[in-house]
């Protein structure tokens, strides 16, 4: 589908979304589009009547950002992105300035669906299907940034375990008994 800019203050957050969003999920949302705004070109909104069936969160964190300082923003980025390169930090505060000026956000136009398709693109956007391989991750990622992009990591009583120490401790287990992720309960 096509993508076009619309002003964000066209844009009404939708009242028949069934997911609920904490601070803590908003400002989550508005860390990972100031620091890394490439994603959201790729994955937009999704808008039916100027309302997303698809991105409520996201729209919730482009208005929280609509008010930010530009100087909260740098502060941000400097303590968050992952790239602190003069360059890509000049990149950032220019787009961020240059939103905030202009509100223009890239959305997918869905008007074409039906209204029971829309319903149906409600559910089926926010379904997370899978699961992680905990190996994979605790051998090709540093913790701090799964952490950071939002990975639910496996839980050992009431703290987030180093992935490499979760293996170890259950690799010293009995191992004829299924190794069960803390978290989801899925064998490992």
């Amino acid at each position: 589908m096509k993508t076009e800019s619309v002003n964000i203050n066209k844009l009404k957050l939708n009242p028949a979304n069934p997911r609920t969003f904490t601070e803590y999920n908003i400002n989550d949302m508005v860390k990972s589009l100031i620091c890394f705004p490439e994603m959201y070109k790729i994955r937009p909104m999704a808008i039916a009547d100027n309302v997303p069936i698809g991105g409520n969160l996201r729209l919730k964190a482009f208005k929280q950002i609509l008010t930010m300082k530009l100087d909260d923003i740098g502060i941000l980025i400097a303590d968050k992105s992952k790239d602190k390169s003069k360059e890509r930090v000049e990149f950032l505060i220019d787009y961020w300035s240059e939103f905030q000026t202009k509100k223009q956000v890239e959305i997918v136009n869905a008007n074409d669906l039906t209204p029971e398709q829309r319903r149906e693109f409600i559910i089926r956007d926010n379904i997370s299907l899978g699961s992680f391989d905990y190996d994979m991750l605790a051998n090709s990622w540093e913790v701090s940034d799964l952490k950071e992009w939002g990975v639910q990591l496996p839980v050992w009583g009431d703290t987030i375990e180093d992935l490499d120490s979760f293996f170890e401790n259950n690799n010293e287990t009995n191992d004829k008994k299924p190794k069960l992720c803390p978290h989801c309960g899925k064998e490992l």
